[in-house]
Parts: structure tokens; C-alpha cells; sequence
């Protein structure tokens, strides 16, 4: 996996003339720019990192499901 700028690609498929953005220009696009530029590097994941990422999700999955079951319960008819 590659992780470049979006402008950089957008500017890189206007300096190519596809001022159109569809999935499968954006899919040309970005195989040429990795053609044209091979020396970018792949990056890996950061583990540690996305799981910092996990917790909040988690602890937000779970504040939207006990107010779904706070509305339930409390809910005036």
C-alpha cells in the first residue's frame, strides 16, 4: 500500500487531460503515477496505531447502542 496526497494525484491526472473523476480514471491515474514514480516506498500499517485507533470506536459502538437502549426504555408514548 501507497499513501500519496489526493491533490497530488487530482493534479497529476489534470496534467494527463482526464479532468473527469470516475473510479476508473482515478484506477489509470494512479497505476501511471506509480509507473512515473516508482520510488515511492510502500508503507506498512502501524499496528500500534490502529489499534489507538480501535478503542474510541469501540467505546463509541457501544455509547450509541446503550443510548438506543436508554431511548427504548425511557421513551414516552
Amino acid at each position: 500500500m501507497i499513501v500519496i496526497n489526493p491533490l497530488r494525484a487530482r493534479r497529476f491526472a489534470e496534467a494527463m487531460g482526464h479532468l473527469e473523476k470516475t473510479d476508473r480514471v482515478d484506477a489509470k491515474v494512479l497505476t501511471v503515477f506509480g509507473q512515473a514514480f516508482p520510488a515511492f516506498v510502500a508503507a506498512t500499517p502501524r499496528t500500534a496505531f490502529l489499534n489507538r485507533l480501535e478503542d474510541p470506536l469501540t467505546v463509541c459502538a457501544h455509547c450509541v447502542a446503550m443510548r438506543a437502549s436508554l431511548n427504548q426504555t425511557f421513551s414516552i408514548a
